[in-house]
């Protein structure tokens, strides 16, 4: 598989019909090593599916181990991925990690930065 994504760069970015890449689906399951080495070849961690989510959405919001879930979310905003990007519903990660009242991965964004003060232009930060 390796070999096959260092002569074929392009499917790197290749959107399916949901809008989601490859960077998107192993941001959910995968060891951070193959985050990292995604975005090395040339993975696009700004890319949105049809939601406007990219894959540090999915990183917060379908990972399923927390160490990875840890360790994904770092790799991909020391891969350029911006922490307080917002959704179709002008939802950031942070605010969809504090709508599942998942304490983890809120002082996880906090601590790389997440602002509260970003997301919808009315109504108040739920805490």
């Amino acid at each position: 598989m390796v070999s096959l994504l260092l002569h074929e760069r392009a499917i790197l970015n290749v959107a399916d019909d949901t809008g989601a890449t490859l960077l998107h689906y192993t941001s959910r399951r995968s060891p951070p090593s193959i985050i990292r080495l995604l975005l090395r070849l040339g993975a696009n961690p700004h890319i949105r599916d049809k939601n406007g989510r990219t894959p540090l959405f999915d990183a917060i919001f379908h990972g399923t181990h927390e160490q990875h879930v840890s360790e994904n979310v770092a790799a991909l905003v020391e891969g350029g991925a911006e922490i307080d990007t917002t959704d179709v519903h002008g939802l950031t990660p942070l605010l969809h990690a504090i709508s599942t009242s998942s304490a983890s991965r809120i002082g996880l964004l906090l601590n790389l930065g997440a602002n509260l003060s970003s997301g919808p232009a009315s109504g108040p930060v739920p805490l």
